[in-house]
């Protein structure tokens, strides 16, 4: 199975030096994870408008606007059912952005099934703006 990797996906100059990513959530940029793959990074998948499936491990989410779908490291997954009208954002980050080691280390009693836990969020229409507006001044 191939596993995706955060330095191969460049898209600007300055990505080669960065820990994370933000893309368009189109098409072509989905391309790559509508076959099963594992990643070496984080992946989010914010969706404003339309739909699409993600299936993380063994199970199916299906996404639509106010959506986050969150997928950990060597999780397997893929995307599929993506409508026309799909738009939204895609971040890839590197673990050392998200004290993944704190989260595996020191907190492992706390954070059982976490990854199952976060791979689908709704959250209320104020804070997915609010996150939408900091994702495009991020970007």
């Amino acid at each position: 199975m191939k596993t995706l990797k955060i330095k191969d996906n460049q898209q600007k100059k300055e990505d080669q030096d960065l820990s994370f990513r933000i893309f368009d959530l189109t098409s072509e940029n989905l391309n790559a994870y509508t076959v099963p793959h594992k990643k070496d990074h984080f992946c989010l998948f914010v969706i404003e408008e339309g739909t699409m499936q993600v299936s993380i491990e063994d199970k199916i989410h299906k996404l639509k606007a106010g959506k986050i779908a969150v997928i950990f490291p060597e999780q397997v997954s893929l995307v599929s059912s993506i409508s026309v009208d799909l738009k939204g954002k895609i971040i890839l980050f590197e673990e050392i952005l998200f004290c993944s080691d704190i989260l595996k280390n020191e907190l492992s009693t706390y954070n059982v099934h976490l990854s199952t836990q976060l791979n689908c969020i709704i959250l209320s229409a104020i804070d997915f703006q609010h996150s939408i507006g900091m994702i495009n001044s991020i970007q």
